[in-house]
């Protein structure tokens, strides 16, 4: 979540950094003075600073960093939250995706209960307030009674949803895990893809990797891989060629999505990734819609394994995510600490 400059966090982590750099408080003349404490770390070793900045970064708090970019009103002018909601972005075409289950390597797994929840809510923002949770709770609260026996992955189209179950987890981690991909993650492909569908002359086209496990990074191989070789036996060549040729669309046309000659040189499982024609995807805010492209496969093995692509309605995706992102663009500017 990004930050004024000067505020609270960003500068404990700036003077936890100096400190282990070697820069405040020592007998070298160095003090708390942000003059001498810039000149120290100015004159620094560059390994010294690399460690201080990796130490700082691993003392943060969970599934956050310790040096992300802040507001100083100059370089950047205002909260990004505020610039997108007001399509004040460069350039003039956006495509934008996200992994379904981004969270699960970035939130502590060891919330069990509803109250370990709460709590894992207020490390994460100091300044929730009680009604700031009860806006939360209306959103992610969970119905334990009403979980499945076993995990799974969901379709984001019935229930249960990813805000209590995924293929890794269930429950209260679950939700926890949900919280973290939305608020950090998902959240802001929205918000992105708003921002260039209300920008004049710009469009903006959104989707998402759900083929399990979608952890957070694993949508990158399959997008530098050779799609007739790739011994990933999540997905076919189909769905590595179609992933491939989406983005390659984007570059060379400002438009992802794929022509019917396109589809049909994909593979003999062509038909799995016709939803990203153009007449089936459609750009993000198109006629009022929000669609996004889910990106996933239907059986299982390396034989059996096929491209199964839909678009969806982002906002009602996994039991109302939309809704969920509201309330975020309301909690933004008041819960960061």
């Amino acid at each position: 979540m990004s930050r004024n400059y000067d505020d609270d966090l960003p500068t404990d982590y700036y003077l936890q950094f100096a400190q282990r750099a070697g820069c405040l408080g020592t007998d070298d003349g160095s003090s708390s003075d942000s003059a001498a404490v810039f000149k120290c770390l100015q004159k620094a070793d560059s390994t010294v600073l690399q460690k201080a900045s990796c130490d700082t970064s691993l003392n943060a708090k969970p599934g956050n960093w310790a040096f992300i970019p802040v507001t100083d009103g100059k370089l950047i002018r205002n909260l990004p939250s505020k610039q997108l909601l007001a399509g004040k972005v460069n350039g003039e075409r956006m495509i934008v995706g996200n992994n379904a289950n981004e969270g699960t390597f970035l939130v502590p797994q060891n919330i069990a209960t509803a109250k370990a929840f709460q709590d894992y809510i207020k490390l994460s923002y100091p300044l929730v307030t009680p009604e700031n949770m009860t806006s939360i709770l209306a959103l992610y609260n969970i119905s334990e009674s009403a979980l499945p026996a076993t995990k799974f992955d969901t379709d984001g189209l019935r229930p249960p949803y990813a805000t209590s179950v995924s293929g890794f987890v269930k429950g209260w981690q679950q939700a926890a895990n949900n919280l973290y991909s939305e608020a950090v993650l998902n959240c802001q492909a929205n918000w992105l893809a708003d921002a260039y569908a209300k920008k004049d002359n710009s469009s903006s086209w959104r989707y998402q990797f759900s083929i399990p496990n979608a952890f957070h990074g694993q949508d990158l191989a399959p997008l530098m891989s050779d799609p007739a070789t790739s011994a990933d036996s999540r997905m076919d060549a189909t769905f590595r060629r179609g992933f491939q040729s989406i983005w390659g669309q984007f570059v060379l046309t400002g438009n992802p999505t794929l022509s019917e000659q396109v589809i049909a040189g994909s593979g003999a499982g062509r038909s799995g990734i016709a939803a990203a024609g153009g007449g089936s995807w459609s750009a993000w805010g198109e006629k009022q819609k929000f669609d996004m492209l889910n990106l996933n496969v239907t059986g299982s093995g390396t034989a059996q394994v096929r491209a199964q692509w839909n678009v969806v309605d982002a906002r009602s995706w996994e039991g109302g995510r939309g809704e969920r992102c509201d309330l975020w663009v309301k909690l933004g500017s008041v819960i960061q600490g």
